[in-house]
């Protein structure tokens, strides 16, 4: 779109040569050829500020799914030791608290901070 918009400045420039109305025409075509390269401009950086921004969402969002997937497994293993012993429910129960410990301390420091 920049490329086309110089072009465009570029040939008006070379009719400079016309009459005095001509020559208001073209200088009132080139200005609105500059304020339409700066509009496509700042659309081209908001563009890319979104883009950036859905990236991260994107990376956020797969790695919540794979946590997900680690806690569905802590939590079904924990599920098949209900019937157990104490002993083996109290060891589930740990192996719990030590996998969710990290993130929940991640999860507060978030919390806070927001």
């Amino acid at each position: 779109m920049k490329d086309r918009t110089t072009h465009i400045e570029s040939d008006l420039s070379r009719l400079g040569l016309l009459r005095t109305a001509e020559n208001d025409r073209v200088a009132q075509l080139l200005g609105v050829a500059r304020s339409l390269e700066l509009a496509l401009s700042e659309e081209v950086e908001g563009a890319q500020v979104s883009l950036d921004r859905l990236q991260t969402l994107v990376k956020g969002l797969a790695k919540v799914a794979r946590d997900q997937e680690k806690y569905a497994a802590v939590l079904k293993h924990c599920e098949q030791c209900v019937n157990e012993d104490k002993e083996v429910v109290e060891q589930a129960l740990s192996d719990l608290e030590v996998r969710i410990a990290p993130r929940k301390e991640v999860l507060r420091r978030q919390c806070k901070s927001t």
